[in-house]
Parts: structure tokens; C-alpha cells; sequence
């Protein structure tokens, strides 16, 4: 499986944190799809079967909206397919929440069921971009196509907020909050509550998602277990185990006998 990321540069990365593409010539096998505390929209080429967790419910869709805090999921397609993302920041949630009647928190979704008609649009132009030049000038239109849906909405968004986002990830998830308060004009209870409204998480389950994806990572590449867990800022491999299985539903060991990991979200 081929795997690229293009970060978003300023200014339009108010909202969107990345796009990406990768390709799977697999067919007929699950592929294991991480959370990584970020919401996403996924468009593929060909209709691809989607499950999380113990729940039945399989959606068809080309396009998918991922409102992924702290699920894993499976995709399954019958034919090879390729798959353009759009990674939102974390806050973003909040938002869609207020313009849905559907629970996103920890859902898959048809994406047009999330968004409007002309920012799908858009974004399917975008999927279907070959060029750099197309690309970039494809971003733009997202950019403002997102702002006019939810321009009412944007002025309640605090930069601390984005910025404490970006200190957990820097940090790997293993500082604790009082460590960043100092360099925010904030208590740590109105971080906190800020934080808990705007993405759905406290912020100490966020930590535990950046620490999930990040030791991921480090086991797939051949870190020991123990080790992956001290570095992170576990007491011991016991805590890890069950923080870990908690949030995938599999220990360590089990995860590491998974070789379809979609590498989109790591």
C-alpha cells in the first residue's frame, strides 16, 4: 500500500490539518483503520464496506465522513481502490455537530449526510485534482466553501485552543496539562472545559489517543512493547496494555499480528 500527506500550509489550515491518498491492490481483506483524534472525510474510487468496533453496521458509500476520537475501524472492498482524506482539526466536531441531526462522536457516516452539496462538490474536484497547481488552487475553494457554511460559527474558535492541540501531538501525548498552562492566558479548568466543549474529549482522553497512535507506530517498527510504554510515560507495561486495548479493543500483541494496517492514519 502506497501512502502520501501534503500538510495544509497557512492560512488554510484554520480547520483542515491535511490531505492525503493511498492506494490498496488488496481486495477481500479488512484493513485496520486507527483513530488518531481527528475527524475525516474519505473519498474513494470504488464503493469500500465499513465496521468499527463490535457494532453490525456496515455502510457502502464512496464517500465517508469519520467523526474518529476514539474508534478503530475496518475497510473491506472486492476490487482494489485508491482514496483521497481530508484531515480536520479536532475541533472541527464541534461544528458539524450543530449543523447535523446525526451523532458524529465516534461515527462513520455518508458524507453528505455531514456536509453541504457544494462543499462535497468541492471537495470531489479537489479528489480528482492531478496537478500541484490544480491542487492548490482546488484547497482554496474548500477553504472558502467551508467558511461560508459555518462563517457564523468561526469567530468562537480560540487560537490557544488549536495551539494546546499541537503541544499534546509535539509532546506525544505524555505531558501532562499542567505543563502547558504557563504559556496559555487561561486556568487549566477553562482550558479544560474549552477543550471538553469544542472537541467532544477531555483532554486527558485526547492524550491517550496521541499515546495510542504514536506507540503504534514505534511497535509496528520494532520497539519492544516495554520500552514503547516508559517512553511514552506509562508507569509500567500493565497500564499500557489496558489503555491501549481500551481504546482498539486489542492488546499490543494482538495488534501487532495485524498486517492490514491503513496507513492513512498514521
Amino acid at each position: 500500500m502506497t501512502f502520501t500527506e501534503y500538510k495544509i500550509p497557512a492560512p488554510y489550515d484554520t480547520f483542515l490539518k491535511s490531505i492525503y491518498a493511498f492506494e490498496c491492490i488488496e481486495i477481500n481483506r479488512q484493513q485496520l483503520f486507527l483513530p488518531d483524534g481527528n475527524p475525516e472525510l474519505t473519498i474513494a474510487t470504488t464503493p469500500i464496506w465499513v465496521s468499527h468496533q463490535e457494532s453490525p453496521i456496515i455502510l457502502p458509500n464512496t464517500a465517508l465522513f469519520w467523526g474518529q476520537l476514539q474508534f478503530s475501524g475496518k475497510i473491506l472492498a472486492h476490487k482494489p481502490y485508491k482514496v483521497f482524506g481530508i484531515k480536520f482539526q479536532p475541533w472541527v466536531l464541534y461544528f458539524l455537530s450543530h449543523n447535523s441531526t446525526k451523532e458524529l462522536v465516534d461515527r462513520i457516516l455518508p458524507a453528505k449526510e455531514v456536509f453541504s452539496t457544494d462543499f462535497m462538490n468541492k471537495v470531489f474536484y479537489m479528489a480528482s485534482c492531478t496537478s500541484s497547481m490544480q491542487l492548490t488552487h482546488a484547497l482554496i475553494d474548500v477553504h472558502y466553501q467551508f467558511q461560508s457554511d459555518f462563517s457564523s460559527k468561526n469567530d468562537h474558535i480560540k487560537h490557544n485552543l488549536t495551539a494546546f492541540i499541537k503541544n499534546i501531538e509535539d509532546s506525544r501525548g505524555s505531558k501532562k496539562i499542567l505543563d502547558f498552562i504557563p504559556q496559555y492566558k487561561q486556568s487549566q479548568r477553562t482550558l479544560e472545559n474549552d477543550f471538553s466543549k469544542y472537541i467532544g474529549i477531555r483532554p486527558k482522553v485526547f492524550q491517550s489517543i496521541v499515546r495510542l497512535r504514536k506507540s503504534g507506530v514505534e511497535i509496528k517498527k520494532g520497539k519492544k512493547i516495554l520500552d514503547t510504554a516508559l517512553d511514552l510515560g506509562y508507569y509500567d507495561q500493565a497500564h499500557f496494555n489496558k489503555d491501549f486495548k481500551r481504546l482498539i479493543s486489542k492488546t499490543p500483541r494482538q495488534y501487532l499480528k495485524e498486517k492490514n494496517l491503513v496507513l492513512s492514519t498514521v
